[in-house]
């Protein structure tokens, strides 16, 4: 599982320890955090903020399930598309919709990447 922070996403519940490694502070903040409030390393807790069977859980943990190689070649693929430049938005959006469901149909295992 990963937690939306690894993944880059803000949290105003991250924290460092002293040797710089990442905290869940959750419920407090870096700035409201006191000396014997218990902190969690990122990787051995479940993020608070993210409900249960919910989409985005799914979503998180589908890195995890699939080769580093064959995840970075995905977004790679999809930073490809998404980065050229489309005079008409409605094309873009087609493109980004059809990225989108080609990941999901790959990757949750309802066809094949053609």
């Amino acid at each position: 599982m990963r937690n939306p922070c690894q993944l880059g996403l803000a949290c105003p519940h991250r924290g460092y320890d002293e040797d710089g490694f990442d905290c869940c502070l959750h419920p407090h903040t870096p700035e409201t955090i006191r000396e014997n409030d218990l902190a969690g390393y990122v990787e051995d807790v479940f993020c608070p903020l993210v409900e249960p069977d919910s989409e985005l859980i799914e979503l998180l943990s589908i890195p995890d399930e699939y080769p580093p190689n064959e995840w970075r070649e995905l977004l790679r693929r999809l930073s490809v598309h998404l980065d050229r430049p489309y005079t008409d938005s409605c094309m873009r959006q087609t493109i980004l919709r059809l990225a989108a469901q080609e990941a999901w149909d790959y990757y949750i295992g309802l066809g094949e990447s053609p």
